[in-house]
């Protein structure tokens, strides 16, 4: 159990750690590309309102001095750093000029063949490769503009940002499982005291109520021989027999929360386990007119605690003997896959189905009135122990009358 808490504690500590580490890298680099595409823009704002040419740009200095931590590049410092070429059409759609003077890298065919591509889309901007466009009518002679921008800075410096906030949550969520697996043992240190304590009182207390509970048994018995047998004695031994097995299944469940013994581990044949523990209940079942369904594949073998397994099969087939609907239905499957199934199903209106998860609860009832025949509400989480113990799953679905309980158990090699 211990163990089981500080994997959870660990996983959920991670999750936590994940989804921060996750949020932080979206922040970053979705603000990075908002500034990046806010300062194309800006450029191409200069540039379409100088039709990228710098005569017409002006010697203008549009901005004070900068200063403090802020300080954006002027107009004419953002014109001379980009690099860009123009192609201007008129209004045949005709191209009438073409401007390398602040590009190199390509030539008059490529730079004519990148702009009649991109003449009519509807949006009149977008990207194609490492270029950025803007398309724009002027009003002057109706000439269009087609300005491509070359943005590989921009694209470079989003994936060296993407890049290393990449590697900076990577080595920081290392960093942080290696924490939280050593604050972990601290963390769950109260915990494992609690728990150890818990079962240590229950270890103790089973074994001083063993001393009393057979001396009382043992008086019980002597007064029947000298008086005869009465309905207050028989009342005595049965509530005798009911402590004896609390204190029983108390030991059992304090030993199930730990990881299960190898020595207890030992294959046999669980069909035929199986079969004989329902065949065990087969009478009661009769006196009630339950329908019993045995769909038990044979012949399946298994590794594990067959005493836990014994425990764990009396556990459901008594339940669903107690609770199940006079003349109602009872059926047991066992079925060998990828993993083991085991399911147990009765028909009941004894269940509420808000109430459903609370049925592995330690002492939980969900018979209000605590009466005898609701025992003490300790059975199903003891079967749950075992399962867990066996590395397996168990699952509850209550539907149509039908209550039903699904173990998956991993076959062992």
């Amino acid at each position: 159990m211990i163990a089981e808490i500080k994997k959870k504690f660990i996983m959920t500590a991670m999750i936590a750690i994940t989804i921060l580490l996750l949020a932080i890298m979206i922040v970053i680099n979705v603000g990075n590309i908002y500034t990046t595409k806010v300062r194309i823009d800006t450029t191409f704002d200069i540039l379409s309102n100088s039709n990228g040419n710098y005569i017409m740009l002006g010697n203008i200095t549009d901005m004070d001095e900068p200063t403090g931590i802020y300080m954006p590049k002027s107009n004419i410092d953002i014109f001379l750093s980009s690099n860009f070429f123009v192609v201007r059409y008129d209004r045949f759609d005709y191209p009438v000029s073409i401007d390398l003077t602040r590009t190199q890298s390509v030539d008059k065919e490529k730079a004519l063949a990148l702009a009649n591509e991109h003449l009519y889309d509807d949006n009149g901007r977008g990207q194609d490769g490492k270029y950025a466009y803007l398309y724009y009518n002027t009003g002057f002679y109706d000439d269009t503009y087609a300005i491509f921008l070359d943005i590989s800075d921009e694209i470079n410096n989003i994936i060296i940002i993407f890049v290393l906030s990449l590697v900076v949550a990577l080595l920081g969520w290392g960093i942080m499982f290696l924490i939280v697996i050593f604050l972990s043992r601290m963390m769950i240190r109260p915990i494992a005291s609690g728990i150890s304590k818990q079962k240590e009182f229950i270890t103790n207390a089973g074994h001083e109520l063993k001393t009393p509970l057979a001396i009382i048994q043992t008086n019980t018995e002597a007064l029947e021989l000298f008086n005869g047998e009465s309905k207050y004695s028989t009342n005595i031994k049965k509530q005798i027999t009911r402590l004896s097995d609390l204190m029983n299944d108390l030991l059992v469940l304090t030993k199930m929360d730990e990881k299960l013994s190898q020595d207890k581990i030992n294959e046999f044949d669980i069909s035929a386990l199986l079969s004989e523990s329902v065949d065990n209940f087969t009478e009661a079942f009769v006196l009630k007119g339950v329908k019993i369904n045995k769909d038990i594949q044979d012949g399946v073998m298994y590794k594990g605690d067959m005493e836990a397994m014994i425990k764990l099969f009396d556990i459901f087939i008594d339940n669903a003997q107690k609770y199940t609907s006079d003349n109602g239905h009872f059926d047991v499957t066992l079925k060998k896959a990828k993993k083991l199934i085991i399911t147990f199903s009765d028909t009941t209106d004894e269940v509420d189905e808000k109430d459903i998860d609370k049925l592995f609860d330690r002492f939980y009832r969900s018979d209000t009135s605590h009466n005898q025949k609701g025992g003490y509400g300790i059975g199903l989480a003891l079967a749950k122990s075992i399962i867990t113990s066996h590395n397996g799953d168990i699952s509850v679905n209550y539907k149509d009358h039908y209550l039903t309980f699904k173990i998956e158990l991993d076959i062992k090699k």
